[in-house]
């Protein structure tokens, strides 16, 4: 079986740092391969995504476009789509048994350890939370489930990346994005007026 890693995210918009990420993970043998799944707000407690579903998932193709080793999964954007995340990954996996290492935000942490699903949490090979916070990790770790504490590692990221809502205040005060965003994943997000409260 592969390593894949499933990387849940608004997107809102994909960029660099979510880039990298992918990147590290290949690098350091992790993963062997990376599905990006854009969730619907419902999905992680998130409640300042913008972008419309099928905008963000035109954003992922142009962002993520020329890795050969990254796929983009629409899943958790369709009607009656999954409500959590482990959920999104068990439909995932029946359609394609491997090993699976799920990617998220450290800030969702309190979120995913408080939901509750039925399903298979045998599935989840690994939780990987990134963090650009100097915070101890047995301060994360507290908060997490007994079951999902020894699957849980910690990635740190440069805190000088931005991610989704720093780049959507960029945009609405217009402020350079230079070396942050792709110049086709910025096209189509001026060509849409995202992020100015207009689009």
């Amino acid at each position: 079986m592969k390593n894949i890693g499933l990387f849940l995210d608004s997107f809102d918009p994909p960029c660099l740092g979510h880039r990298l990420i992918i990147s590290n993970l290949f690098e350091s043998c992790k993963i062997d391969n990376a599905i990006i799944v854009p969730i619907q707000d419902n999905a992680l407690g998130e409640n300042n995504i913008q972008a419309r579903a099928f905008q963000r998932l035109e954003m992922c193709m142009k962002e993520f476009n020329g890795l050969s080793q990254v796929s983009i999964c629409d899943i958790a954007c369709q009607n009656n789509s999954p409500e959590h995340w482990l959920d999104i990954l068990h439909e995932i996996y029946m359609v394609s048994p491997n090993n699976y290492s799920v990617i998220m935000d450290v800030d969702h942490i309190s979120f995913i350890s408080t939901q509750k699903t039925k399903k298979n949490k045998g599935v989840l090979n690994q939780l990987i939370l990134y963090s650009k916070k100097f915070v101890h990790e047995d301060v994360y770790y507290s908060i997490l489930p007994d079951w999902l504490k020894k699957k849980t590692e910690i990635m740190r990221v440069d805190p000088n990346i931005l991610f989704n809502k720093e780049l959507q205040d960029r945009y609405l005060h217009r402020f350079s994005i230079e070396g942050m965003i792709k110049s086709s994943t910025d096209h189509y997000i001026k060509s849409k007026d995202l992020y100015t409260n207009k689009g």
